[in-house]
């Protein structure tokens, strides 16, 4: 077992020792419709190889659509987000957002597919019809958006124990910062399963984390001081808890660097319920 430790006090860090079935019959509907509704729109003609290379169509239709999008969405307001469909998740990042959010398809009325963040949250809807609605902060009761072009891929480099220790401790100083208490932040990684890729969903989940505490932060109605350590460990599925002053966070290698961890949202509604 490798141990990473971090905390920070006073500015002075201190360390330590160191139903898939229906899920894939929702993502090829919603393929399909993104497939329609570019079909159908009047793209210009530097257009054409976009949607070919988002939008591959074998010729057996058991096989169906063969590669999910990575498509960039708008809405008339300005307001743009990213989306990477993949085989098993549906990722979505808005602009001006680091997080990368991962939705779950829930079949809606009329044939519409909803996607949902952890927290229960629809977040965007596709029509059968191929339209789509947007749901957020800006436009919490939907803004319609159009595909206006091939998003980048989410992937992301991976990294070295070394890298984690040192974003375990800026995480922990930050947070620590904003809860205006010393908070510790502990990693448990099997040596055995400690490749980049299972480092970077440590190092993401420290990330989200400290987002959601700077959050809850913002309102005195929290008692921060009450939360002494953040505490990673893989397990299934991921999940988040608080009890006695530990925050623990569950992570699941096995779902990808983003549908491994608990959102920032889904953290801040653990720490605003337990920390009245």
């Amino acid at each position: 077992m490798m141990g990473v430790r971090a905390h920070s006090n006073s500015g002075v860090f201190l360390f330590g020792t160191i139903g898939m079935r229906t899920l894939l019959i929702a993502l090829t509907a919603f393929l399909a419709t993104v497939s329609v509704a570019m079909a159908q729109a009047e793209l210009p003609k530097n257009m054409k190889a976009l949607k070919e290379s988002m939008f591959r169509q074998t010729n057996s239709a058991e096989q169906g659509l063969k590669i999910p999008p990575q498509a960039q969405f708008r809405s008339p307001s300005g307001q743009e987000f990213a989306l990477n469909a993949r085989p098993d998740l549906v990722l979505i990042r808005f602009e001006g957002d680091e997080e990368v959010y991962a939705l779950t398809p829930v079949l809606g009325a009329k044939g519409d597919m909803i996607f949902k963040n952890d927290v229960g949250e629809s977040v965007l809807r596709a029509t059968r019809w191929g339209g789509y609605t947007v749901f957020s902060h800006h436009a919490p009761s939907g803004e319609a958006v159009a595909i206006v072009g091939r998003s980048q891929s989410f992937d992301v480099g991976g990294l070295n124990p070394a890298q984690l220790f040192k974003h375990l401790a800026r995480s922990s100083y930050r947070a620590s910062q904003a809860a205006k208490s010393r908070i510790i932040f502990d990693a448990e990684i099997d040596d055995q399963d400690s490749e980049a890729d299972t480092l970077g969903l440590f190092a993401d989940a420290a990330s989200v984390t400290t987002e959601a505490i700077v959050r809850t932060s913002t309102s005195p109605s929290y008692k921060l001081s009450n939360l002494k350590e953040v505490r990673f460990r893989e397990g299934h599925p991921p999940s988040v808890s608080l009890d006695k002053g530990v925050l623990e966070l569950k992570l699941d290698p096995s779902r990808g660097l983003w549908g491994g961890r608990p959102s920032s949202k889904r953290i801040e509604q653990v720490l605003r319920k337990a920390l009245k």
